[in-house]
């Protein structure tokens, strides 16, 4: 490119004038422009991806004491099938990073989605620990970090479910 072959001669000559002051600015800038670019082909990548992707099925169901669906759901396992060809062709990937408030007694679940040439975004999900009576903490906090895991990763990436087709209630959260 044109421009950077400039940019370049620029720093060579600073290089060889000695001049670090203009060479710092032009590192700079060239730093600069470069997470720009990074940002620019995120975004591109995140726009092929959610052009492409389908809604996920929801194949897991909870029922109603009466046997009666309750809702459905894409399980966590579910979402990720679904969607690693595509973040793959478009180099993407996800990895995530979990804090636990003992004080509110919440756990956040931050997602972050990163692009092969480095740019990352970053999407939180926080979610209250409620142990039920026959639960164990950590069978608690196992199964709420999963289910943010799920609605961070679904946050970030602006995910879709299929619709329901004769259920309407609202999913709990």
């Amino acid at each position: 490119n044109n421009k950077f072959e400039k940019l370049y001669e620029l720093i060579e000559t600073a290089v060889d004038r000695g001049d670090t002051k203009i060479l710092e600015k032009l590192l700079e800038f060239q730093k600069q422009i470069n997470k720009d670019i990074a940002k620019a082909e995120f975004y591109k990548a995140l726009h092929g991806f959610q052009s492409e992707l389908q809604p996920i099925k929801k194949s897991n169901v909870v029922y109603n004491k009466d046997g009666s669906i309750r809702y459905k759901y894409a399980s966590f396992d579910d979402i990720v099938k679904a969607i690693q060809p595509l973040l793959k062709k478009y180099g993407l990937t996800f990895h995530f990073k979990a804090e636990y408030d003992e004080k509110n007694q919440t756990i956040a679940v931050h997602c972050i989605i990163t692009h092969i040439i480095g740019h990352q975004e970053i999407a939180t999900f926080k979610a209250p620990l409620t142990i039920p009576d026959k639960m164990q903490f950590m069978q608690a906090y196992g199964s709420i970090l999963t289910y943010a895991k799920r609605y961070s990763l679904s946050l970030a990436l602006g995910l879709a479910t299929e619709e329901d087709e004769n259920i309407h209630v609202a999913i709990p959260f």
